[in-house]
């Protein structure tokens, strides 16, 4: 189990290789930081089929 307490620090995950116990790691980190950048966004601010101001394709 990934501890939540250290959501920055690659380490080995109990139950895995260590090189997918590590990768388990970092995909955790950036799950949790995708979650902090979208806190608060409604539907519209996320839904990335509409145009966004200012940003060409």
């Amino acid at each position: 189990m990934i501890n939540p307490n250290n959501i920055y620090r690659i380490a080995d995950v109990s139950g895995f290789t260590p090189q997918i116990g590590r990768l388990l790691s970092m995909t955790n980190y950036a799950r949790h930081t995708t979650i902090q950048a979208v806190e608060g966004l409604g539907p519209q601010e996320l839904d990335s089929s509409k145009k966004n101001p200012g940003i060409e394709d």
